[in-house]
């Protein structure tokens, strides 16, 4: 697990080590720094297809895995502060890579900056 709580902003990852793990810890700061959060906390869950399946299926009733799941775990909306989950399939990943001809860590460090924009970007709104 990777965690780092400068400027009361928590990202943690699990289900990644080393190297990797700080790849998407940092793709996911700088997602959130853009948008001008500076509080809370984010949790990275890196996880394989059939939790996914299994996560997709229970959230949207659909038992396929998908690239990436978003929870906003807030109770209130306040300006500056994030607090929520994200679930990163990593067969979806490498299956993406392959098609893609790329590193699936690199493809999942990408997901989860992308996700973590659009999750910033739907907690705006």
């Amino acid at each position: 697990m990777s965690g780092d709580s400068s400027a009361g902003l928590k990202i943690s990852v699990t289900g990644a080590e080393g190297p990797f793990s700080k790849q998407i810890e940092e793709a996911a700061r700088s997602a959130l720094k853009s948008q001008r959060y500076k509080k809370g906390t984010l949790h990275i869950a890196v996880i394989g297809g059939a939790e996914m399946g299994r996560q997709h299926a229970r959230w949207k009733n659909d038992p396929t895995p998908t690239d990436v799941l978003t929870f906003d775990l807030r109770d209130s909306m306040k300006k500056g502060l994030v607090d929520g989950e994200l679930l990163v399939c990593s067969t979806v990943a490498k299956r993406e890579a392959k098609r893609r001809r790329g590193d699936w860590r690199r493809n999942s460090c990408s997901m989860s900056f992308t996700d973590a924009c659009t999750f910033v970007d739907t907690m705006i709104m």
